[in-house]
């Protein structure tokens, strides 16, 4: 089998220094879609809770925010110096109130003045939110301004008087270092110029503050403080374009003092607040400078993804409005169009809930059942759990994997390919504002999405791993069990006899299962179940190779024929499958137009009944008769049969094609004539994913099945080697019939061959190449996250 490739790797670097996806030591679970459901419940709950305390007991008590906000501003007050300062800070403590929801800033009129005042919140004083605000009083002012800003909250009033222009103000006063003028001097040149800046960017009242104005005004005062003229000819004139920061007097050029140039590629910079700020941003779901399709993104997916089943919906929709139209009318064809779009919305809602409270129900029985630090270098954590506890888990990581995960892989993976493909694509130079925050905000796009794969990726590492773990422990106890029961019991046996055992054990109905067929009938196949002995010491370099060289003749004629002969039985189990599937929808749908005309008509002559009581009539008592089968029910059941049989062959031998091609690692094309191209790496995985869904389930049964007969045949051997022990004079295994022990280990390869073969396939091809994928872009951004 051909290794998996993704794409061209040969300009792949040393991957940047993110976590890795696979991390077995990690004591998180990972955050479930379904997970973040109940929590916006919990929170919309709690959010009408609180509403109707207010509503039922009032505000918060405005004492104790007045108390709460003496007792920071005392504290700070011992750290501050000057009064001036004191009272700027304790301005922003209050905004900090604000912030939190437990206080609000008013402007008020008092002696003919307008001063701003602390009135109460919304929210009560408790331990957490006193924590918070404690962590929070040491943010700068400009911190202070984005957290409002990335919450899309307005700023306090008064936010740029008493608090912006002044940290300005600081600024510039700290940086400046003329020996000729006093503080008072110094500071009073300072506000012009800051004025001046902030005036000239439109920055002139509390609504006026953006994250956009604020970095212009922090990288014009960095370029004022990097060239200061000659104090007796500097000033700065007020500009309304940000282009022309200094006037020019054309009339009088040498009087017309030396402005800043016009900025240039790379002029603009970013420090490490402003870079928090787009990365908040960016982690609220939210973008700057670069739009933001995800939810579009993920409905256009995820109509790709059910296709099929949107397909026959639509189509067994018009066909039964088509024949009902015809026979009945027009009208009803119309209001049988309304009720199949009514049926599909309330189907999808319901499914959707009812999926929602059984992956929560799963992920409550992983969490009692299993260890989520399942690694294989430490397998007694495996050991440790018990068969029930360990079906449980495995069962219960399977279904949400199935319905949640693999699609939340999908998504996460295909938003992080179009982001690093975009950010990629960026020119590296900046030349301007727009585009030194396009380049962070590219950067912070995809370690957000990076963060994103990770977690959803979470839940489906844990279950491979897990299963990888258990079969590297299986291996272990094997490998000396079984080469001792070999030794003992076939390693000096007749050749001719052993090889006619062996073939009269593999076609035992316990070990063919009716469905399980080994082929015996080439020599050389038992060391298909022992490799071992195509090692054993003694053998000279020419017979070794030859006999290795014989073992890889098996492998390539023989268990191709073994693979066929498996999927042959999973093609006869998806036939049934399908046919169950197509039965449930045609006589679904059938049995909703019965049970609608039923409730129809019996509400009709309901309402009879009640008329005529009302009217004094004699009761009428003849129940109305039941819907019969008739020709529209039966029309669509073999059109939701027949089309999605067709359907869903087409589809699976379409992806089938498609991840052979991946396999080898040749890039396929989609689309046709013009339109024609290459298919991306995120459509490869969705090929992959598709796959693996329908595998998840077989694949954890048949690791189940093999884990559940490991452990017997353990127990066996055991058993039979201590019952040699009681004799002194016996062999080990001597009791132990020779059949028996044939069928017994032709029953544990047959099992791990198919899981084996599983990992081999879509199962573990998806685990694999979200690891490799990921780590290529991550190689290919790089230089990009470690800042360029």
């Amino acid at each position: 089998m051909h290794r998996f490739r993704a794409g061209n790797f040969s300009d792949v670097r040393p991957a940047a220094a993110l976590p890795s996806l696979s991390n077995p030591n990690s004591r998180e679970l990972g955050v479930s879609e379904y997970q973040t459901w109940k929590g916006h419940i919990v929170s919309a709950l709690a959010f009408l809770s609180s509403g109707f305390k207010r509503l039922l007991f009032g505000k918060p008590s405005v004492h104790r925010v007045m108390s709460l906000h003496e007792s920071f501003s005392k504290e700070a007050s011992t750290r501050i110096p000057d009064e001036y300062h004191r009272n700027i800070k304790d301005y922003e403590i209050a905004c900090v109130m604000q912030l939190h929801g437990i206080g609000q800033l008013q402007r008020q009129t008092i002696d003919d003045q307008r001063v701003e005042v602390l009135a109460g919140g919304t929210k009560s004083v408790k331990k957490a939110v006193m924590d918070s605000i404690k962590v929070d009083v040491e943010l700068s002012t400009t911190e202070l301004a984005y957290r409002f800003l990335s919450q899309d909250r307005r700023l306090p009033v008064g936010f740029l008087e008493r608090a912006l222009m002044p940290h300005f103000v600081d600024t510039v006063v700290r940086h400046s270092h003329d020996e000729h003028k006093n503080t008072k001097e110094i500071r009073d040149a300072a506000e012009k110029t800051v004025a001046e800046i902030a005036v000239s960017q439109g920055l002139r009242e509390d609504r006026d503050i953006t994250f956009e104005r604020i970095l212009e005004v922090k990288n014009r005062i960095r370029w004022y403080l990097g060239y200061q003229p000659d104090p007796a000819r500097a000033h700065m004139d007020q500009c309304d374009s940000s282009a022309n920061f200094m006037a020019f007097d054309r009339s009088n050029p040498a009087a017309t003092p030396p402005g800043l140039e016009r900025p240039i590629a790379n002029r603009y910079e970013l420090d490490s607040e402003d870079k928090k700020y787009i990365r908040t941003v960016v982690d609220n779901g939210k973008g700057i400078k670069i739009p933001r399709h995800d939810l579009l993104n993920r409905l256009k997916r995820k109509a790709l993804r059910n296709k099929k089943e949107a397909l026959i919906g639509t189509l067994g929709t018009l066909f039964s409005t088509f024949i009902l139209g015809v026979g009945s009318g027009g009208i009803a064809a119309v209001l049988n169009l309304l009720y199949y779009i009514g049926y599909y919305a309330l189907w999808s809602g319901m499914t959707h809930a009812i999926r929602m409270v059984k992956a929560l129900k799963a992920i409550q029985k992983m969490q009692l059942s299993g260890d989520f630090r399942l690694d294989g270098s430490e397998l007694n954590y495996i050991s440790e759990l018990d068969e029930k506890k360990f079906r449980m888990f495995l069962r219960s990581l399977r279904y949400v994997c199935s319905h949640e995960t693999l699609a939340r892989i999908y998504n996460a993976y295909a938003e992080l390919e179009k982001d690093a493909e975009k950010r990629l694509a960026m020119a590296p130079n900046a030349y301007s504002l727009n585009d030194v925050i396009k380049l962070e905000e590219g950067k912070a796009r995809y370690l957000h999405r990076r963060e994103n794969v990770r977690k959803a990726f979470r839940l489906y590492d844990v279950l491979y791993t897990t299963v990888t773990a258990d079969l590297r422990k299986m291996d272990k106890e094997w490998e000396g069990r079984g080469q001792d029961l070999w030794e003992t019991k076939f390693a000096t046996m007749n050749p001719a006899r052993r090889e006619a055992l062996f073939n009269r054990a593999a076609n035992d109905p316990r070990v063919t299962e009716r469905t399980f067929h080994l082929e015996t009938n080439k020599s050389g196949w038992l060391k298909t179940v022992f490799p071992g002995l195509a090692k054993k010491a003694g053998l000279s370099t020419v017979k070794r190779k030859k006999t290795l060289d014989e073992y890889q003749r098996i492998l390539d004629q023989e268990m191709p024929g073994l693979a066929r002969n498996d999927a042959n039985r999973e093609m006869l189990n998806r036939h049934a499958e399908t046919a169950a599937h197509v039965a449930k929808d045609g006589v679904g749908l059938y049995m909703i137009k019965l049970i609608r005309d039923t409730v129809n008509s019996t509400l009709t002559h309901s309402l009879k009944l009640g008329w005529s009581f009302i009217q004094g009539s004699p009761r009428q008592t003849t129940m109305p008769a039941l819907p019969k089968p008739d020709l529209v029910g039966l029309a669509s059941f073999g059109f939701f049969f027949t089309v999605d049989f067709v359907l869903e062959r087409i589809n699976t031998r379409i992806n089938e094609n498609r991840f052979e091609a991946i396999q080898k690692g040749r890039k396929q094309t989609t689309g046709f004539g013009p339109w024609r191209r290459k298919r991306t790496g995120r459509e490869e995985v969705n090929t992959i994913r598709r796959l693996a869904k329908d595998k998840l389930p077989d694949f954890v049964e048949k690791t189940l099945a093999l884990h559940k007969y490991h452990k017997e045949l353990m127990d066996e051997l055991k058993f039979q080697k201590e019952l040699s022990d009681e004799n002194p004079y016996a062999k080990p295994y001597e009791y132990m019939d020779e059949y028996e022990a044939a069928i017994m280990i032709l029953k544990r390869q047959k099992y791990e061959f198919w899981v084996r073969e599983m990992m081999a396939g879509a199962v573990g091809a998806l685990h694999r190449s979200i690891q490799t994928r990921t780590d290529y872009l991550d190689s290919k951004m790089s230089d990009i996250i470690a800042g360029e």
